[in-house]
């Protein structure tokens, strides 16, 4: 179901840049690249969020997932 709307929005962001007739300014070898990176990144990031709702609550889970950002960024060094 993940990769159906992965797909729906990439075709969508698509059509628009065609409409558009906006220039995709990314270049193959970019794009190569950031591929891999979007499939290691988010499938990694989704595989341990996946594995963390098995040892936890989904509401726990989600809510650790959206505000470790902030208690990173507001922890003060030391």
């Amino acid at each position: 179901m993940l990769s159906i709307r992965f797909i729906l929005a990439s075709a969508v962001i698509w059509l628009i840049i065609v409409l558009l007739k906006k220039p995709a300014a990314v270049s193959p070898a970019d794009l190569k690249q950031l591929a891999i990176l979007s499939l290691l990144g988010y499938g990694v990031a989704t595989t341990l969020f996946f594995q963390a709702i098995k040892l936890l609550s989904a509401s726990l889970a989600s809510l650790l997932l959206y505000t470790y950002p902030l208690i990173v960024f507001t922890k003060e060094p030391g």
